[in-house]
């Protein structure tokens, strides 16, 4: 990839990036209040049922007492080959934020995969996965992550995550992999029923 389509891709990203930060749950991790989210004590109403515009319509409704959430990570314009995965965190890497380029022949810890993304969570508790991404091809794939949406809008504040957006291009070698351990969730004050899409954006860097 040139040097220009580089230093683009990296203009575009990092206001993204910088978005992101607000979607870090502060509160939750020993920091002050982020910006953008509802206080875990605070009253904001979620209209769980009346979202039919929303792609949630499709997700399946969660077990009594739970929470339907989706993580996706979408390459921009299909500009990579191959799917981003999640699954719960294997053990020998369960610390937030460990990232890894996996060389080819090397296996990948992980755990139970989370199908479609698909996971059943209670509101107030915090799960640790690893996105994981196994390189089909015989080149290097770079990319950068910006900051997710959200879907329905109304379920933003209450949504959790210790995220990967960040400036620097992750890789995954030829035949290899790559995979970064997140923790995400929703807040105590999140209305039983409801269903929610958290989804990444991904910047290929040398397609």
């Amino acid at each position: 990839m040139s040097l220009s389509l580089r230093s683009w891709a990296l203009t575009v990203a990092i206001p993204l990036v910088t978005a992101a930060l607000f979607f870090v749950p502060d509160q939750i991790y020993g920091g002050e209040h982020a910006a953008g989210f509802a206080a875990d004590g605070e009253a904001i109403q979620l209209d769980v049922f009346g979202i039919a515009s929303s792609r949630t319509m499709f997700l399946p409704a969660p077990p009594a007492g739970k929470v339907t959430v989706q993580l996706l990570a979408t390459a921009v314009n299909a500009g990579i080959p191959g799917d981003f995965k999640f699954y719960l965190a294997a053990p020998e890497a369960s610390e937030v934020f460990t990232t890894v380029s996996v060389p080819k022949g090397q296996i990948v810890p992980k755990g139970p995969e989370l199908e479609n993304g698909i996971a059943f969570v209670e509101p107030g508790k915090f799960y640790t996965v690893q996105v994981v991404y196994e390189n089909p091809t015989d080149r290097a794939i770079e990319f950068l992550v910006s900051a997710p949406s959200v879907d329905p809008v109304a379920a933003l504040p209450f949504a959790r995550a210790k995220c990967w957006c960040a400036a620097i291009p992750f890789s995954a070698p030829a035949g290899g992999a790559f995979y970064r351990t997140l923790k995400v969730g929703v807040g105590p004050n999140t209305p039983v029923g409801a269903k929610a899409i958290v989804e990444w954006p991904v910047i290929p860097l040398n397609n």
